[in-house]
């Protein structure tokens, strides 16, 4: 009687892992399974840059005129009240005046606004330092007749050359909205009554 072989079980498995193996790697390509995605490079286009709005093109500059105009109506508004009103008056209308030079101050232009902001500036400037001195010169006893005249008519001076300033404000802002405007008369300048308002201001047409 013959003795029977042991089954090379071993060999068996190691031949169907093989096999197995091999029929893997083949699924993809009979599409049995999905191939695995291809490695693809990385796109590396840059995008366009957007362009930027140019601040003085005419229809943007305009708007910001008008946007910084509003300030200045606002002071004006303010100076009608401090020219309206006793002199001993003056404190919070004065405040009010700085407060809105402080919004002038801190408005971003830009530099083809430079103009215009510089001359809105600088008649706020000289407008706030000629009633602060008019209010000072009020409550100062120690002054005589004649020093308080002489500070009087440099005030008067100071408020025509700031309406000055104003006049070339407006005519800027004029310029920049493509319009034509009519100057104002000539501010007249003379010596203040200590217990009555400042001279009025000329009406101006505002853009």
């Amino acid at each position: 009687m013959k003795r029977s072989r042991p089954f090379p079980w071993g060999f068996a498995v190691v031949s169907l892992l093989a096999v197995a193996a091999i029929v893997v790697s083949l699924l993809p390509a009979s599409g049995l399974l999905p191939a695995p995605p291809s490695a693809t490079a990385a796109n590396t286009k840059t995008p366009a840059p957007t362009q930027t709005p140019d601040e003085c093109d005419p229809s943007i500059i305009q708007t910001t005129a008008l946007d910084f105009n509003g300030i200045a109506r606002e002071f004006d508004d303010y100076t009608a009240i401090a020219e309206n009103i006793p002199v001993q008056d003056l404190a919070d209308p004065i405040a009010e005046l700085q407060r809105i030079r402080r919004s002038s101050e801190n408005f971003q232009v830009p530099g083809c606004l430079a103009t215009l902001k510089e001359f809105q500036l600088t008649y706020m400037n000289t407008y706030i330092n000629a009633v602060l001195t008019l209010f000072s010169i009020n409550t100062d006893q120690t002054l005589t007749e004649e020093e308080f005249t002489q500070v009087s008519i440099s005030v008067n001076q100071q408020i025509s050359l700031a309406f000055q300033y104003h006049e070339q404000y407006l005519d800027e802002m004029a310029r920049i909205m493509g319009v034509t405007r009519v100057p104002s008369p000539t501010v007249p300048s003379g010596t203040l009554d200590p217990e009555g308002p400042l001279p009025e201001e000329t009406a101006t047409a505002t853009p």
